[in-house]
């Protein structure tokens, strides 16, 4: 009984010190990779202060295991900890959620929460050329902010646009980037900071496959497109290798 009350007392206390928790989040960095398909890897980092009260509290979350993104919500009390970028037709896949440890600095402690997934069909993709992709990203894609004009960037967040090998940026881009503030043409970096405008947003850019990319994807569409017939014929094909190797082998 006297264990009971104890163990009571002790779930109460740490009940009360969490009503006490203080986190501060202090920036939002979302890194977009785009690629040579309708899809983007997207790496978030939710920074943070922690007071001191609350820092072994938060190491007690870190440290438990199965955390899902909604008890992180609740811990941090933010609604910034979401997928910003995502086509709501679509799906998310290969979503990975990591708190980083508490770092101390001067009354408190500092973190960060970094989330991966990849985010598919966020952009469009059309053929101007022979083996000449042109892709542009879809802003209802865009989960931040909805103010007066439209979408924004959050007061604090940063937002940053990364081509695949090779590719170049199209003009126009709209809104401008923050960064870099010229030489787009030889840019792969593009970043839009604090409480930038988001509507109409609009950005481009220019893919050519080499002749073994171009024979790699016609194959592959054709095993996509027509996968039953393609794994008939396989089997089709080793069983007729096999009935050969076995008549060799057995004089026949």
């Amino acid at each position: 009984m006297r264990a009971q009350k104890l163990l009571l007392l002790l779930a109460f206390g740490i009940i009360i010190a969490r009503s006490f928790a203080y986190f501060n989040v202090t920036h939002l960095t979302v890194n977009v990779y785009l690629s040579n398909s309708t899809s983007a890897k997207v790496v978030e980092s939710l920074q943070f202060f922690i007071s001191n009260s609350s820092i072994q509290s938060y190491m007690q979350d870190r440290a438990a295991v199965n955390q899902t993104l909604s008890i992180w919500q609740k811990v941090l009390n933010t609604n910034l900890l979401v997928e910003h970028i995502f086509n709501p037709r679509s799906s998310i896949k290969n979503f990975t959620l990591l708190p980083g440890p508490a770092i101390m600095q001067g009354n408190g402690a500092v973190a960060t929460i970094s989330m991966y997934y990849v985010a598919e069909n966020v952009t469009s993709v059309k053929e101007i050329a022979p083996r000449k992709f042109e892709y542009t990203f879809n802003d209802s894609c865009f989960n931040f902010q909805h103010t007066a004009s439209g979408e924004a960037l959050f007061q604090n967040a940063t937002l940053n646009f990364f081509l695949p090998t090779g590719a170049k940026v199209l003009m126009p881009i709209y809104p401008l980037p923050d960064y870099p503030v010229d030489n787009y043409a030889n840019s792969t970096q593009f970043s839009w900071f604090e409480a930038e405008p988001l509507n109409k947003f609009q950005f481009s850019y220019v893919v050519e496959e080499s002749l073994q990319q171009e024979v790699t994807r016609f194959f592959s569409n054709v095993y996509y497109r027509h996968r039953p017939a393609v794994i008939a014929f396989l089997i089709i094909v080793v069983a007729g290798i096999a009935l050969a190797v076995y008549r060799i082998m057995h004089g026949r």
